[in-house]
Protein backbone atom coordinates (compact mmCIF):
# COMPACT_ATOMS: atom_id res chain seq x y z
CA UNK A 1 0.00 0.00 0.00
CA UNK A 2 1.19 3.53 -1.19
CA UNK A 3 1.34 5.82 1.85
CA UNK A 4 1.53 9.36 0.79
CA UNK A 5 2.31 11.96 3.10
CA UNK A 6 3.26 16.00 2.75
CA UNK A 7 7.21 15.93 1.02
CA UNK A 8 9.14 18.79 3.22
CA UNK A 9 12.43 17.58 1.56
CA UNK A 10 13.94 15.30 -1.05
CA UNK A 11 17.07 14.07 -2.39
CA UNK A 12 17.55 13.04 -6.34
CA UNK A 13 20.12 10.96 -6.88
CA UNK A 14 21.43 10.45 -10.56
CA UNK A 15 24.86 9.61 -12.01
CA UNK A 16 26.03 11.71 -14.92
CA UNK A 17 27.94 14.43 -15.52
CA UNK A 18 26.24 17.96 -15.61
CA UNK A 19 27.69 18.83 -18.79
CA UNK A 20 25.16 19.36 -21.29
CA UNK A 21 26.62 22.80 -21.60
CA UNK A 22 30.24 22.33 -23.03
CA UNK A 23 33.63 23.86 -22.65
CA UNK A 24 32.37 27.06 -25.06
CA UNK A 25 30.40 27.79 -22.38
CA UNK A 26 31.69 30.76 -20.11
CA UNK A 27 28.78 31.34 -17.70
CA UNK A 28 28.27 29.95 -13.90
CA UNK A 29 25.39 27.36 -14.78
CA UNK A 30 23.66 24.67 -12.45
CA UNK A 31 23.23 22.81 -16.21
CA UNK A 32 20.46 20.03 -16.03
CA UNK A 33 20.41 19.22 -12.34
CA UNK A 34 19.30 22.98 -11.62
CA UNK A 35 16.55 22.74 -14.51
CA UNK A 36 15.73 18.59 -12.64
CA UNK A 37 15.56 20.98 -8.99
CA UNK A 38 12.99 23.93 -10.83
CA UNK A 39 11.05 21.43 -12.23
CA UNK A 40 10.59 20.04 -8.82
CA UNK A 41 10.22 23.16 -7.16
CA UNK A 42 7.14 24.14 -8.96
CA UNK A 43 5.05 20.76 -8.24
CA UNK A 44 6.56 20.47 -4.53
CA UNK A 45 6.36 24.65 -4.00
CA UNK A 46 6.91 23.87 -0.16
CA UNK A 47 9.98 21.67 -0.19
CA UNK A 48 13.95 21.87 -0.44
CA UNK A 49 15.48 19.48 -3.10
CA UNK A 50 19.25 18.80 -2.89
CA UNK A 51 20.84 16.78 -6.00
CA UNK A 52 23.59 14.41 -5.83
CA UNK A 53 25.26 13.02 -8.25
CA UNK A 54 26.57 9.71 -8.38
CA UNK A 55 29.00 7.53 -9.42
CA UNK A 56 29.55 9.11 -12.73
CA UNK A 57 33.26 9.28 -14.00
CA UNK A 58 32.56 7.35 -17.16
CA UNK A 59 28.72 9.07 -17.63
CA UNK A 60 28.64 12.03 -19.74
CA UNK A 61 26.01 13.57 -22.00
CA UNK A 62 28.31 14.27 -24.33
CA UNK A 63 26.91 10.49 -25.94
CA UNK A 64 23.17 11.77 -26.06
CA UNK A 65 22.83 15.47 -26.05
CA UNK A 66 21.42 17.00 -28.94
CA UNK A 67 23.52 19.97 -29.19
CA UNK A 68 25.53 21.87 -26.02
CA UNK A 69 22.88 24.50 -24.99
CA UNK A 70 20.67 25.63 -22.36
CA UNK A 71 17.78 24.56 -24.18
CA UNK A 72 19.18 20.92 -24.10
CA UNK A 73 20.14 21.72 -20.53
CA UNK A 74 16.67 22.16 -20.23
CA UNK A 75 15.39 19.02 -21.80
CA UNK A 76 17.60 16.63 -20.11
CA UNK A 77 17.04 17.99 -16.82
CA UNK A 78 12.81 17.85 -17.07
CA UNK A 79 13.50 14.70 -18.12
CA UNK A 80 15.88 13.46 -14.39
CA UNK A 81 13.04 15.67 -12.75
CA UNK A 82 10.21 14.31 -14.12
CA UNK A 83 11.44 10.89 -13.41
CA UNK A 84 12.05 11.87 -9.56
CA UNK A 85 8.57 13.21 -9.36
CA UNK A 86 7.07 9.81 -10.38
CA UNK A 87 9.42 7.86 -7.96
CA UNK A 88 8.30 10.33 -5.45
CA UNK A 89 4.35 9.60 -5.85
CA UNK A 90 5.23 6.28 -5.89
CA UNK A 91 7.16 5.41 -3.13
CA UNK A 92 6.22 3.91 0.13
CA UNK A 93 6.93 5.44 3.17
CA UNK A 94 10.31 3.94 5.71
CA UNK A 95 10.15 4.17 9.24
CA UNK A 96 13.69 5.72 10.63
CA UNK A 97 14.77 5.69 13.93
CA UNK A 98 17.98 6.25 14.12
CA UNK A 99 20.76 8.05 12.13
CA UNK A 100 24.55 7.07 12.05
CA UNK A 101 27.62 8.14 10.43
CA UNK A 102 30.91 6.30 9.75
CA UNK A 103 34.33 7.49 7.87
CA UNK A 104 37.17 4.79 6.59
CA UNK A 105 40.28 6.80 4.86
CA UNK A 106 42.05 4.87 1.88
CA UNK A 107 45.80 5.24 1.64
CA UNK A 108 46.40 5.22 -2.49
CA UNK A 109 49.56 6.59 -4.07
CA UNK A 110 49.91 8.80 -6.79
CA UNK A 111 50.71 6.97 -10.28
CA UNK A 112 53.60 7.31 -12.02
CA UNK A 113 52.81 9.71 -15.38
CA UNK A 114 53.84 9.00 -18.28
CA UNK A 115 57.07 10.57 -19.85
CA UNK A 116 57.14 13.79 -22.94
CA UNK A 117 57.91 10.89 -25.30
CA UNK A 118 55.10 8.95 -24.30
CA UNK A 119 52.84 11.11 -24.57
CA UNK A 120 53.69 11.79 -27.88
CA UNK A 121 53.32 7.99 -29.11
CA UNK A 122 49.88 8.64 -27.11
CA UNK A 123 49.28 11.55 -29.02
CA UNK A 124 50.04 9.60 -32.51
CA UNK A 125 47.67 6.44 -31.59
CA UNK A 126 45.06 8.71 -30.80
CA UNK A 127 45.21 10.60 -33.87
CA UNK A 128 45.30 7.49 -36.12
CA UNK A 129 42.25 6.21 -34.12
CA UNK A 130 40.22 9.22 -34.67
CA UNK A 131 41.05 9.36 -38.45
CA UNK A 132 40.14 5.51 -38.99
CA UNK A 133 37.01 6.21 -36.89
CA UNK A 134 35.70 8.89 -39.19
CA UNK A 135 36.47 6.93 -42.23
CA UNK A 136 34.49 4.04 -40.98
CA UNK A 137 31.55 6.11 -40.42
CA UNK A 138 30.63 4.89 -36.46
CA UNK A 139 28.09 6.10 -34.43
CA UNK A 140 28.32 9.77 -33.21
CA UNK A 141 29.23 8.08 -29.59
CA UNK A 142 32.15 6.98 -30.43
CA UNK A 143 33.66 9.59 -32.09
CA UNK A 144 33.30 12.01 -30.05
CA UNK A 145 35.16 9.97 -27.09
CA UNK A 146 37.83 9.73 -29.31
CA UNK A 147 37.57 13.78 -30.50
CA UNK A 148 37.93 13.80 -26.87
CA UNK A 149 40.90 11.48 -26.22
CA UNK A 150 42.91 13.03 -28.75
CA UNK A 151 41.96 16.82 -27.78
CA UNK A 152 43.27 15.97 -24.75
CA UNK A 153 46.07 14.26 -24.59
CA UNK A 154 47.27 17.41 -27.34
CA UNK A 155 47.07 19.31 -24.47
CA UNK A 156 47.50 17.28 -21.44
CA UNK A 157 51.84 18.15 -20.94
CA UNK A 158 51.49 20.94 -18.89
CA UNK A 159 49.14 19.32 -16.24
CA UNK A 160 51.14 15.85 -16.41
CA UNK A 161 54.64 18.05 -15.49
CA UNK A 162 52.46 19.92 -12.87
CA UNK A 163 51.94 16.43 -11.16
CA UNK A 164 55.09 15.38 -11.47
CA UNK A 165 56.55 16.08 -7.76
CA UNK A 166 53.52 13.76 -6.37
CA UNK A 167 54.35 10.92 -8.67
CA UNK A 168 55.09 8.18 -6.20
CA UNK A 169 53.27 9.86 -2.71
CA UNK A 170 50.63 8.31 -0.93
CA UNK A 171 47.55 10.28 -0.26
CA UNK A 172 44.05 9.63 1.69
CA UNK A 173 40.68 9.31 -0.05
CA UNK A 174 37.48 9.77 2.52
CA UNK A 175 34.85 7.49 2.44
CA UNK A 176 31.76 8.56 4.37
CA UNK A 177 29.12 6.90 5.43
CA UNK A 178 25.52 8.25 6.70
CA UNK A 179 23.12 5.18 7.58
CA UNK A 180 19.41 6.37 7.80
CA UNK A 181 18.27 3.08 10.25
CA UNK A 182 18.84 -0.01 8.73
CA UNK A 183 16.93 0.47 5.12
CA UNK A 184 19.06 3.52 3.63
CA UNK A 185 22.60 4.71 3.32
CA UNK A 186 24.40 7.51 1.60
CA UNK A 187 28.23 6.57 0.11
CA UNK A 188 29.96 9.60 0.20
CA UNK A 189 32.92 9.51 -2.48
CA UNK A 190 35.68 12.55 -2.62
CA UNK A 191 35.67 12.00 -6.70
CA UNK A 192 34.22 10.76 -10.06
CA UNK A 193 33.98 7.29 -9.52
CA UNK A 194 33.25 5.13 -12.00
CA UNK A 195 29.78 3.94 -12.54
CA UNK A 196 30.76 0.07 -12.47
CA UNK A 197 32.38 1.17 -8.85
CA UNK A 198 29.90 2.36 -7.34
CA UNK A 199 27.17 -0.50 -8.60
CA UNK A 200 29.96 -2.78 -6.74
CA UNK A 201 29.50 -0.33 -3.51
CA UNK A 202 25.67 -0.94 -3.90
CA UNK A 203 25.66 -4.87 -4.47
CA UNK A 204 28.47 -5.51 -0.82
CA UNK A 205 25.88 -2.90 0.97
CA UNK A 206 23.81 -4.52 3.81
CA UNK A 207 21.41 -1.93 3.21
CA UNK A 208 18.15 -2.22 0.99
CA UNK A 209 18.89 1.15 -0.55
CA UNK A 210 22.32 2.80 -1.26
CA UNK A 211 23.43 6.03 -2.49
CA UNK A 212 26.19 7.05 -4.02
CA UNK A 213 27.05 10.25 -3.67
CA UNK A 214 30.54 11.42 -5.73
CA UNK A 215 32.28 14.65 -6.08
CA UNK A 216 31.89 14.79 -1.94
CA UNK A 217 34.29 16.10 0.86
CA UNK A 218 36.78 16.98 -1.41
CA UNK A 219 38.08 15.80 -4.90
CA UNK A 220 40.76 13.38 -5.88
CA UNK A 221 39.88 13.16 -10.01
CA UNK A 222 38.64 10.50 -11.12
CA UNK A 223 38.60 6.93 -10.15
CA UNK A 224 38.35 4.25 -13.20
CA UNK A 225 38.22 0.57 -12.42
CA UNK A 226 41.47 -0.99 -12.76
CA UNK A 227 39.76 -2.43 -16.81
CA UNK A 228 40.06 0.88 -17.85
CA UNK A 229 43.62 1.79 -16.86
CA UNK A 230 43.88 -0.63 -20.02
CA UNK A 231 42.43 1.47 -22.43
CA UNK A 232 43.16 4.94 -24.19
CA UNK A 233 40.85 6.92 -22.56
CA UNK A 234 40.21 10.99 -21.27
CA UNK A 235 39.68 9.42 -17.92
CA UNK A 236 42.28 6.91 -17.60
CA UNK A 237 44.92 9.27 -19.02
CA UNK A 238 44.15 11.94 -16.62
CA UNK A 239 43.37 10.51 -13.40
CA UNK A 240 46.09 10.67 -10.48
CA UNK A 241 45.66 7.24 -9.03
CA UNK A 242 47.16 4.01 -8.97
CA UNK A 243 44.74 1.42 -9.95
CA UNK A 244 42.51 0.57 -7.01
CA UNK A 245 40.01 -2.37 -5.88
CA UNK A 246 36.79 -1.54 -4.87
CA UNK A 247 36.11 -3.82 -1.46
CA UNK A 248 33.63 -3.94 0.68
CA UNK A 249 33.57 0.13 1.97
CA UNK A 250 30.51 -0.31 4.07
CA UNK A 251 30.13 -2.12 7.35
CA UNK A 252 26.51 -2.89 8.98
CA UNK A 253 27.26 -0.97 12.31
Amino acid sequence: MITRVKMISAIINFACHPTVLDASNLFISADYPGYALSLIKKVKSNSVTLFLNGAAGDVSTRYVRRESSFREAERVGNIVGSYALISLETSNKININKVKMDRKYVDVRVRRFPLDEEINQMISRAEAMYNALIKSKVSTADLRRAAVVYETLKNIKKYINRLRPLEGKTIKIEVQVLAFGDKVAIVDILGEMFTEMGMKIKENSPFETTIISGYTNGYIGYIPTPEAYKSLSYESTVTIIEKIVVKKFMKQQ
